[in-house]
């Protein structure tokens, strides 16, 4: 009982008996990162300033002038856990809040929404809002839905990565966003399958997407990983 998951995958459980015998079982773990033990307190803090520079040398030449802090907090009770998270910057905030439930056999469910607000140099300004759903579902032993999510996100809400205090315009703003994770285990290899779809306010068109990825262990160790992709996006057409 005092195992907590923190992501989707395997959780491996080895029990040692009084004659030395061991044990293993390999449960499949769908909760949801956020699920925290009843009493347990979560807390993060950070301190940085935003880069649009990739070069090394000088990270943050092109970067947004002032120092960003970000903090999240969570508190867990008996099947629920509930979170909320804060970015500031001298022209830029956004908070949210989260509830994640677990559901026992069903899986868990979490839902959040947060609220943006964007200053810009020309004396625009931009506030929005943005609600998320997420589920996670083990089918069997071998088989996991490990997340199946929908996003909405309002005309004014920015998120703090697409930033830019000189430019108001998000180019590419998204509206809504879907995307489903499977896992599947066969023998001692894994496969894992995603898809997604996304809509945009400022033009017409569906951007899709998937990946494919097998992992497995060959020749006593040796670990073998095969990956494929796939997207289609309206303003690359």
């Amino acid at each position: 009982d005092d195992v907590r998951s923190v992501g989707n995958g395997d959780l491996v459980v080895t029990v040692e008996d009084a004659s030395g015998h061991k044990t293993t079982t390999v449960y499949p773990v769908t909760t949801l990162p956020t699920l925290l033990r009843p009493g347990e307190i979560e807390y993060n803090v950070a301190a940085g300033r935003k880069s649009s520079n990739y070069q090394l040398k000088k990270p943050f030449r092109d970067g947004e002038s002032g120092t960003f802090w970000m903090g999240s907090v969570g508190y867990g009770f008996d099947s629920t856990t509930l979170n909320a998270a804060s970015i500031l910057h001298g022209k830029y905030q956004a908070g949210g809040v989260s509830v994640t439930q677990a559901l026992g056999g069903f899986g868990a469910v979490s839902a959040g929404m947060n609220l943006s607000q964007a200053k810009y140099d020309n004396g625009d300004n931009k506030r929005g809002h943005s609600v998320s759903a997420k589920y996670a579902k083990s089918f069997s032993d071998s088989s996991d839905l490990q997340l199946l999510a929908y996003r909405y996100q309002s005309k004014g809400y920015v998120e703090f990565a697409d930033f830019y205090s000189t430019d108001r315009y998000t180019r590419y703003n998204t509206k809504s966003r879907y995307e489903m994770r499977l896992s599947q285990r066969l023998g001692n290899s894994n496969l894992n399958l995603a898809g997604w779809q996304e809509d945009y306010w400022w033009m017409k068109g569906k951007a899709t997407g998937g990946d494919v990825s097998l992992s497995t262990t060959i020749l006593d160790g040796v670990s073998v990983f095969l990956n494929g992709s796939y997207s289609k996006r309206p303003y690359l057409d």
